[in-house]
Protein backbone atom coordinates (compact mmCIF):
# COMPACT_ATOMS: atom_id res chain seq x y z
CA UNK A 1 0.00 0.00 0.00
CA UNK A 2 1.22 3.43 -0.46
CA UNK A 3 0.27 6.36 0.83
CA UNK A 4 -0.56 9.77 -0.77
CA UNK A 5 -1.79 13.44 -0.33
CA UNK A 6 -4.90 15.00 -0.83
CA UNK A 7 -6.09 18.28 -0.67
CA UNK A 8 -9.88 18.31 -0.36
CA UNK A 9 -12.71 20.70 0.71
CA UNK A 10 -13.56 21.26 4.39
CA UNK A 11 -16.97 19.74 3.62
CA UNK A 12 -15.40 16.65 2.18
CA UNK A 13 -13.11 16.31 5.63
CA UNK A 14 -15.88 17.00 7.72
CA UNK A 15 -18.26 14.28 5.78
CA UNK A 16 -15.12 11.76 6.16
CA UNK A 17 -14.20 12.55 9.89
CA UNK A 18 -17.73 12.40 11.15
CA UNK A 19 -18.21 9.07 9.20
CA UNK A 20 -14.92 7.53 11.58
CA UNK A 21 -16.59 9.23 14.47
CA UNK A 22 -19.68 7.31 13.87
CA UNK A 23 -17.68 4.13 14.22
CA UNK A 24 -18.91 3.16 10.80
CA UNK A 25 -15.31 3.32 9.11
CA UNK A 26 -12.13 2.58 11.16
CA UNK A 27 -10.23 5.51 9.30
CA UNK A 28 -10.32 8.06 7.11
CA UNK A 29 -8.53 5.62 4.94
CA UNK A 30 -11.11 3.43 4.69
CA UNK A 31 -14.00 5.85 4.12
CA UNK A 32 -12.06 7.10 1.28
CA UNK A 33 -11.68 3.81 -0.40
CA UNK A 34 -14.90 2.80 0.44
CA UNK A 35 -16.05 5.87 -1.59
CA UNK A 36 -13.90 5.41 -4.47
CA UNK A 37 -15.37 1.58 -4.91
CA UNK A 38 -18.74 3.03 -4.87
CA UNK A 39 -17.22 5.52 -7.56
CA UNK A 40 -16.34 2.57 -9.74
CA UNK A 41 -19.27 0.85 -9.56
CA UNK A 42 -21.17 3.73 -10.21
CA UNK A 43 -18.90 3.82 -13.90
CA UNK A 44 -20.16 0.39 -13.99
CA UNK A 45 -23.52 0.52 -14.30
CA UNK A 46 -22.96 3.93 -16.19
CA UNK A 47 -21.53 1.47 -18.54
CA UNK A 48 -24.32 -0.78 -18.91
CA UNK A 49 -27.22 2.13 -18.78
CA UNK A 50 -25.31 3.63 -21.77
CA UNK A 51 -25.21 0.03 -23.56
CA UNK A 52 -28.88 -0.49 -22.66
CA UNK A 53 -29.74 3.30 -24.23
CA UNK A 54 -27.99 2.63 -27.19
CA UNK A 55 -29.40 -0.41 -27.84
CA UNK A 56 -32.81 1.08 -27.27
CA UNK A 57 -31.69 3.62 -29.62
CA UNK A 58 -30.99 1.35 -32.23
CA UNK A 59 -34.18 -0.24 -31.90
CA UNK A 60 -36.58 2.58 -32.45
CA UNK A 61 -34.59 3.39 -35.21
CA UNK A 62 -34.76 0.12 -36.87
CA UNK A 63 -36.63 0.38 -40.31
CA UNK A 64 -38.65 -3.01 -40.20
CA UNK A 65 -42.45 -2.84 -38.69
CA UNK A 66 -42.80 -3.58 -35.05
CA UNK A 67 -43.13 -7.03 -33.69
CA UNK A 68 -46.32 -8.02 -31.68
CA UNK A 69 -45.96 -9.33 -28.42
CA UNK A 70 -47.45 -13.16 -29.09
CA UNK A 71 -45.07 -12.82 -31.98
CA UNK A 72 -42.13 -12.06 -30.51
CA UNK A 73 -43.04 -14.78 -27.88
CA UNK A 74 -43.65 -17.58 -31.03
CA UNK A 75 -40.39 -16.62 -32.42
CA UNK A 76 -38.60 -17.09 -29.17
CA UNK A 77 -40.03 -20.33 -28.44
CA UNK A 78 -39.27 -21.12 -32.39
CA UNK A 79 -35.73 -20.48 -31.28
CA UNK A 80 -35.40 -22.27 -28.64
CA UNK A 81 -37.02 -25.16 -30.28
CA UNK A 82 -34.71 -25.53 -32.61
Amino acid sequence: MEDITLNLPDDVLDTIRSEVRSGAYASESEVVSAALRLFAEEQDHQAVLDAIRAKVAASLADPRPPVSLDEARRRLIRTRVT
